[in-house]
């Protein structure tokens, strides 16, 4: 069997967290798409998660950020499908629609400029301090799998942030629950502050009048996946 090529992978989260600053990464294979058509819709961004897992080395998947996994894949969605695309856009100045198109690899990626702490101490309005830290791809995978299994899901992300290991999972819900919803939306906040991951926003010309407009391409990497081969 031939050996799969693996490329170097620059991450956004540039060295500033906990692990390296780029992977080792390989295209998908007929085999990962095999075994994705054959997985059960309930657990398909489940596995597919997990298939994303052995395309990398160098790190462990499941600790990346959030905004490193959606490097990860942005990076399949060129090399492993196709890297041009085209949009559909509506014109505010003339009313018309016309075709945009573009190519992933064109798009940069916005960097993690800081060093991110452990844990970082907020304080609410009612006076307790709370700590929070960067959520990680196990979070997601966590929060996809109580999706699967029909449980609340809601604020699962938010309590995940939260570093106080006094309680479980199901207690800092609680907890989210009894708080005032402006400490909620500050506490989910907080990751907006480490910004970093695929910049997929550029300039647009209408092709009728030629207005400029600011562009952020649509990508929902799962949608790419439609295991209609012998369609046609």
């Amino acid at each position: 069997m031939k050996e799969l090529a693996y490329v170097s992978l620059k991450l956004p989260s540039n060295g500033k967290l906990d692990y390296v600053d780029s992977v080792e990464i390989r295209s998908l294979t007929g085999a990962d798409e095999e075994r994705l058509a054959e997985a059960a819709s309930e657990a398909f961004l489940i596995t597919l998660h997990e298939i994303l897992a052995n395309t990398i080395k160098g790190v462990n998947f499941n600790t990346l950020s959030l905004g490193d996994m959606q490097q990860i894949k942005v990076w399949h969605a060129s090399h492993s499908f196709d890297d041009a695309y085209t949009a559909e856009l509506a014109c505010s100045m003339c009313d018309k629609t016309f075709l945009h198109e573009y190519r992933l690899s064109d798009f940069g990626m916005t960097l993690l400029e800081q060093e991110v702490p452990d844990s970082y101490k907020l304080l609410l309005s009612n006076g307790e301090n709370v700590f929070i830290n960067l959520l990680r791809v196990t979070d997601y995978i966590a929060n996809l799998k109580r999706k699967a299994a029909g449980e609340s899901c809601y604020l699962h992300l938010i309590a995940a942030s939260l570093t106080n290991t006094q309680r479980d999972i199901e207690e800092r819900i609680e907890y989210l629950r009894s708080l005032n919803r402006k400490d909620v939306a500050l506490i989910a906040a907080h990751q907006s502050t480490h910004t970093h991951g695929p910049n997929l926003m550029s300039s647009c010309a209408c092709t009728h009048c030629g207005a400029i407009w600011n562009f952020t391409a649509p990508f929902r990497f799962e949608e790419l996946f439609t295991f209609d081969l012998l369609a046609g």
